[in-house]
């Protein structure tokens, strides 16, 4: 059975699922390709910073660049603009 990585948003930290378990995960939850590995901005936190007006932790550069943009379309049903 494969794993995937996520990153949890609102807890700011890094786990692995079993890649049946992805359809019941949440909106804070963003499935990544791999953990960033040594970033000067976030020190691979994958955060580089918390807002307090949405109780979320912002975002680095690397864990964006990761990001398994496949699943999150498919599991939001997001279309590409080509489409």
């Amino acid at each position: 059975m494969n794993k995937l990585n996520i990153f949890n948003i609102y807890a700011g930290d890094f786990y692995q699922i079993n890649e049946n378990q992805f359809d019941a995960l949440d909106d804070g939850q963003l499935p990544l390709i791999k953990l960033p590995k040594s970033c000067k901005k976030c020190y691979s936190r994958g955060y580089v910073g918390f807002s307090k007006t949405t109780y979320s932790f912002q975002l680095c550069t690397c864990v964006i660049k990761s990001l398994d943009k496949g699943r999150l379309d498919a599991k939001f049903n997001i279309q590409s603009k080509g489409d």
